[in-house]
């Protein structure tokens, strides 16, 4: 019993009204899947741990649009990041060619895991993903808050 008529009646199941009076096509099936997506995120942040990747991103660009000024992502390129090496000192690791985020331009957080240095003339690493600052915080190193700026600093640097 699949088909085109199955689906039209069963998508009402997943549609729900927004608080807006919009209808929000994504449904809970999307909410649970995007819930699963960051958990497993944070489980692969918490098992790669000690290799961790700081995104430095350059300035914000716009560019001009009907609506209006619009933010316009980074070229790969333009996307530093940085590692810390041996002895504590920072170092620029570039994405290997091979890994699937080579051309990745949207990095939300600022931070990414990785699973694999290669060191060359210059550092690579390979399966490197986006790890969350909340992942880090909880499965990170030890915590130093700072009371006086609200801010947590995990294993000293991050």
């Amino acid at each position: 019993r699949h088909g085109y008529r199955h689906d039209v009646v069963a998508f009402p199941r997943f549609v729900r009204a927004g608080g807006d009076g919009f209808v929000d096509d994504r449904g809970d099936a999307f909410d649970l899947l995007e819930r699963v997506r960051r958990v497993a995120r944070a489980a692969v942040a918490a098992a790669l741990y000690p290799r961790v990747l700081k995104i430095e991103k350059p300035a914000q660009r716009y560019a001009e649009s009907a609506e209006g000024a619009v933010a316009q992502d980074a070229a790969a390129r333009e996307l530093r990041f940085m590692r810390r090496g041996d002895g504590g000192r920072f170092e620029r690791a570039f994405l290997h060619p091979a890994s699937a985020c080579f051309a990745e331009r949207s990095w939300p957080s600022p931070w990414a895991v990785y699973g694999e240095c290669v060191e060359t003339n210059r550092v690579s690493v390979r399966d490197c993903g986006e790890a969350s600052p909340y992942a880090l915080l909880l499965f990170g190193g030890a915590l130093d808050p700072n009371p006086i700026d609200g801010s947590i600093l995990v294993d000293g640097w991050i």
